[in-house]
């Protein structure tokens, strides 16, 4: 081992940056989704906390209530797995074209916060079908919204905005305090129409307005020869390899 990499649930700060590189962390890229990220509170009750939302999160919300739309969490079986992947999939057609891993990665991810009592499935239906769907897991306070779905081609205004207020409530009805989106452009670039997650914040911002911008990645070394090695060349080379093996992320 020449070095251990953390990825810190803690804001960015000018004070956080200075305590990492005085203690000889180095940063690098990073490698999780939500290094910035949309956070509800979720602590007020049901009536304020949709009234908390935006105007357009609101109403989206509230139209797809008036016009029937069917939100609902489903029980997590080999079918839902199956389902939720194919959602997943095709959600891969927009601007952010990140490659999906393999079914049984998800499916193993899946089972496990499962198992635990922490993950739960949730399918919006359109003609019979699931047509839009979410995995979020609750740890503690905090419920995040780790997967997400949808068919490119559907008629059912705001069914994106109620799959996610059907988990926000059953999620404080569980216990959290905090719902966290898992992924929008960094504070700075939200309004970037070039940035590759440019839409997926525009949505998850129409929730809350409060986009939170982590630590992120930093490397603590072990073994600086080696790590200088490793972080000039060795890690790009073994990325490239991997991909060209996997077509699957090296992290």
């Amino acid at each position: 081992m020449f070095a251990v990499k953390i990825e810190p649930d803690f804001p960015d700060t000018d004070e956080l940056r200075a305590l990492f590189t005085g203690a000889g962390l180095v940063k690098t890229f990073n490698i999780q989704a939500n290094d910035s990220t949309a956070i509800l509170d979720l602590t007020p009750d049901e009536n304020q906390l949709l009234r908390n939302l935006s105007s357009r999160g609101r109403n989206a919300v509230r139209r797809a209530l008036r016009d029937g739309v069917q939100a609902q969490r489903v029980e997590p079986t080999e079918e839902t797995y199956r389902t939720m992947y194919a959602l997943i999939g095709q959600a891969q057609q927009g601007r952010l074209s990140a490659v999906p891993r393999p079914y049984e990665y998800y499916r193993g991810f899946w089972q496990e916060f499962v198992d635990a009592g922490m993950g739960r499935f949730y399918f919006v239906f359109e003609d019979g079908k699931p047509s839009v769907g979410a995995f979020v897991i609750l740890y503690g306070r905090k419920a995040t919204y780790k997967d997400g779905g949808s068919l490119p081609k559907r008629n059912q205004y705001g069914d994106s905005h109620l799959v996610q207020w059907e988990a926000i409530l059953d999620m404080k009805r569980l216990g959290a305090r905090e719902y966290d989106f898992c992924g929008t452009p960094p504070a700075s670039r939200l309004k970037d129409k070039d940035h590759p997650q440019y839409g997926l914040g525009m949505f998850k911002t129409s929730f809350t307005k409060t986009v939170t911008d982590f630590a992120g990645c930093y490397d603590a070394i072990v073994r600086p020869r080696t790590y200088r090695v490793w972080h000039s060349i060795g890690e790009r080379v073994a990325r490239q390899i991997h991909w060209r093996r996997h077509r699957q992320p090296f992290y």
